[in-house]
């Protein structure tokens, strides 16, 4: 029997913008996006997705490469978890230690998302990391272009993930 998948997507942004003034306080609140959310159906066309994976990990003092496919285990099943689509990637960076940096894509058979082993993402402490498209998905080539590179040089970091994702 199948999993099944539905997904619903909200990322939301507010900033409270202040000015003190003679008789008063200006404010302005700024949102992104004002009312946005997004629904994905199980399924493996474009906009739908049929897989998903998360873990919480630590990484010590060397880079860790996820191979989307065909490494990664199911939590509800202990199945083979193989992306042919990768539509959403989200890294949370736990630990929050003052100049510990947890990089993002680089390395040999990269995602096509980072193209080229140079193109890579900087978290921060505590930060996140949010890349989405459900519509088209990024495909994943088995020994070409599935791998997910996380690397937190030469400290110990703990990190949040989520993939989800077709598998067709």
């Amino acid at each position: 029997m199948a999993n099944t998948v539905s997904t619903d997507l909200t990322v939301k942004a507010a900033a409270l913008e202040s000015l003190a003034a003679d008789l008063g306080t200006a404010k302005l609140l700024h949102t992104w996006p004002s009312t946005t959310a997004w629904h994905y159906a199980n399924g493996t066309d474009a906009s739908q997705c049929d897989l998903v994976w998360t873990d919480q990990r630590t990484v010590t003092g060397a880079a860790e490469a996820l191979d989307l496919a065909g490494s990664l285990t199911s939590l509800i099943n202990g199945q083979a978890v193989t992306f042919a689509e990768i539509c959403f990637i989200g890294v949370n960076m736990v630990t929050q230690t003052s100049g510990y940096t947890l990089t993002i894509g680089g390395g040999s058979t990269p995602l096509a998302l980072f193209a080229d082993p140079t193109h890579k993402i900087l978290i921060g402490p505590g930060g996140p990391f949010i890349w989405s498209n459900f519509v088209n998905g990024v495909t994943i080539g088995a020994g070409s272009t599935d791998l997910l590179k996380i690397d937190p040089g030469a400290n110990t970091i703990t990190y949040d993930i989520i993939l989800i994702g077709r598998s067709a």
